[in-house]
């Protein structure tokens, strides 16, 4: 994942840390490095679930633009939930 001529900080770092991304640099241009098995998971969990929440979110209550915090929030706790359970049942399962 390519992230440009500055050093990631610690902050957005942090972000991906549970999929344990290295953060690299090559030519001067910094990115992050993943393991398959992590890209994954970090499409389901984060991408996958989020944008799910976002049509069950709008499918149920029909958001004002105006109100995109509560809309983003939403999504991201959907995501969240769906994560944990996900952890939960593959932790399970080995």
């Amino acid at each position: 994942m390519p992230l440009g001529a500055k050093k990631p900080t610690e902050r957005f770092l942090k972000s991906y840390q549970d999929y344990a991304p290295t953060a690299e640099q090559c030519n001067g241009q910094w990115f992050l490095k993943w393991e398959p098995a992590a890209v994954k998971d970090f499409c389901v969990e984060q991408l996958l679930y989020h944008e799910v929440g976002h049509h069950l979110d709008f499918y149920n209550r029909h958001w004002s633009k105006a109100n995109k915090n509560a809309v983003e929030e939403f999504a991201n706790q959907y995501a969240f939930e769906r994560t944990s359970k996900r952890s939960i049942c593959y932790r399970n399962a080995k």
